[in-house]
């Protein structure tokens, strides 16, 4: 529902931020709250970001922030999910640092093997599993609510 495009673009007023939500309840959300609160430095991607990622093929971000990404709990889902090998591969070359969260330990565990994996060959400088600040999300809150853990991990890219 962008509220955590929202929060950084009201502690980042010099700064524009993309808000990439391919969801119409999402975009009008946003784009209704910006407006109503004239905040005008968000602009509103209403692609996924994969499209977003081959358009704009020079365009690189001081920070990537995904959160709470479909998880695809089926064995035969998992291939539709936003973060995989390939795709991780082509936002670390867009981004000085990406912030992950989830409450799905299999999709946190399987971003990390990926991680390390690109540490290795020197793609990412190091990564964390240390909390972040982000704003009180729909989801943060759903996860909360029923209890459950959740997974940070923030990517350092050279």
């Amino acid at each position: 529902m962008g509220e955590n495009v929202i929060e950084l673009s009201q502690r980042n007023k010099n700064k524009k931020i993309i808000g990439i939500e391919p969801l119409l309840n999402g975009q009008y959300f946003l784009a209704d709250y910006c407006l109503k609160n004239n905040i005008n430095n968000v602009l509103i991607y209403t692609e996924p970001a994969q499209i977003f990622i081959s358009v704009f093929k020079k365009f690189i971000f001081d920070s990537i922030y995904i959160l709470f990404p479909d998880p695809w709990h089926k064995k035969k889902h998992k291939k539709r999910r936003l973060l995989n090998k390939e795709f991780i591969k082509k936002i670390v070359l867009k981004s000085k640092k990406i912030y992950f969260l989830s409450d799905n330990f299999d999709y946190f565990s399987n971003i990390l093997q990926i991680t390390k994996n690109l540490l290795q060959k020197k793609k990412i400088i190091s990564f964390s599993t240390k909390k972040f600040k982000i704003a009180k999300t729909k989801y943060l809150n759903r996860a909360k609510k029923l209890n459950k853990r959740l997974y940070f991990l923030t990517i350092d890219i050279s």
